[in-house]
């Protein structure tokens, strides 16, 4: 059996560029949600000059607009930075329907965007205008009403488009419904030092466990790795514990090979957790730290050479708490109960390999969507990526935990 800890697959510049990898961050369920979430506005048509005029008499008029942010909304736009399809609006007006913006506006002019359409009836606003300058010596102010984006954008690409299909809008650098995204660059500059080659390793070393766990029909060839750079301190990322998926290793527990749930103590992200809990214990002196009871079920200690020489390994401080720093990585999207433990041990970040549609608890914009790995109501975050080499990206047709809850 292999121990060793090289990737079996080349390394070198010539690689395949599927080989190097590449991050795919996932999205929060804030942000799938905030990205479909709209609200009117009105819009008007005034001369640049008056604009300090006007915004002063919208200001007293309607002293609440402040309780809805747009910051992230352009107050002000010329025409040739409207959306394409503001620009050709043409619709016949009504009694109760706004007026579309003029196709060739003044020289001069600007486009307006007053406030959210439920602090003001339009009529009201109509009358406030007309009665004021400048348009008390123009003809009716022509007012529209449009969607926009409720919440600020999370990306420059996110507020490009919305720029194209709402109203032009502004990039903060700032997420409210995710990680900071100087934050994340950071995480994923350190995540790819040194060509990612840290990263390949990791990866290679898990799908080694996940492999030799199915070679020896323990489990279904599901592999995690758990990594810290605490020890060498220049950075480079090293395995603390390995471990294949053994749900169905544990002798007596009336479940063979492949049939029902097996020991759901013993899925690789369990294990792997226990075997860094194990580790902290040798570190703190504690006598049992490696000690075998008969039978174990949480599995928590090597179970072949490849595991045990990364468990033997002096790659984890003294003195820490949990995962707290400490990195790990699955070949498949784990399951509810495996992303909860990854939850309360304190990780600070995940990546996995496959998504799991119905089992993984990750992923927010499809499966599940769940998007464990950042909600508000629990009191842990994580960043999280999904890992993609090349290899098999997406299993829809596993299922090899217990069905999942209802949301």
């Amino acid at each position: 059996m292999t121990t060793n800890l090289e990737p079996s697959h080349p390394t070198s510049d010539g690689d395949d560029n599927r080989r190097n990898g590449t991050l795919i961050q996932l999205k929060t369920k804030g942000e799938i949600e905030a990205a479909d979430k709209t609200i009117n506005v009105y819009v008007v048509e005034i001369p640049i000059k008056s604009a300090s005029v006007v915004l002063k008499l919208l200001r007293d008029a309607i002293p609440n607009q402040e309780s809805v942010d747009l910051q992230h909304l352009r107050r002000f736009a010329k025409q040739e930075f409207l959306p394409d399809h503001l620009k050709s609006f043409s619709t016949p007006g009504n009694g109760n329907q706004s007026s579309p913006l003029s196709a060739n506006p003044r020289t001069g002019t600007a486009y307006l965007l007053i406030c959210p359409t439920h602090l003001i009836p339009q009529d009201d606003l109509s009358t406030l205008l007309s009665a004021n300058p400048p348009f008390s010596d123009l003809p009716p102010p022509t007012i529209l009403t449009l969607p926009v984006p409720l919440y600020s954008s999370t990306s420059l690409a996110q507020a490009a488009a919305w720029s194209r299909t709402h109203w032009p809008t502004s990039f903060k650098n700032t997420n409210p419904h995710g990680p900071h995204p100087p934050f994340v660059a950071r995480a994923e500059v350190g995540l790819l030092r040194d060509g990612g080659r840290d990263m390949r390793k990791l990866v290679e070393l898990a799908r080694k466990a996940g492999d030799e766990a199915a070679m020896a029909r323990k489990g279904p060839g599901v592999g995690c790795v758990i990594f810290g750079r605490e020890k060498r301190g220049d950075g480079t990322a090293e395995a603390v514990a390995v471990a294949g998926d053994a749900r169905w290793g544990l002798e007596g527990n009336g479940c063979g090979e492949g049939r029902g749930a097996g020991n759901v103590m013993a899925h690789a992200v369990m294990r792997a957790i226990g075997m860094v809990a194990r580790k902290r214990l040798r570190l703190d002196g504690a006598e049992d730290a490696t000690s075998q009871t008969s039978p174990n079920p949480f599995a928590d200690l090597p179970r072949n050479e490849l595991e045990k020489t990364v468990f033997d390994a002096d790659t984890l401080n003294s003195g820490g708490y949990l995962c707290v720093d400490l990195e790990i990585y699955t070949t498949q999207e784990p399951c509810i109960m495996c992303c909860m433990a990854v939850l309360h041990s304190r990780f600070s970040r995940c990546l996995f390999g496959r998504k799991m549609p119905r089992t993984g608890a990750w992923m927010a914009e499809s499966g599940l969507g769940y998007g464990l790995f950042w909600r508000p109501e629990l009191n842990w975050k994580l960043l999280c990526w999904q890992w993609d080499d090349g290899e098999e990206k997406v299993d829809a047709k596993s299922c090899n935990q217990s069905p999942p809850l209802a949301r």
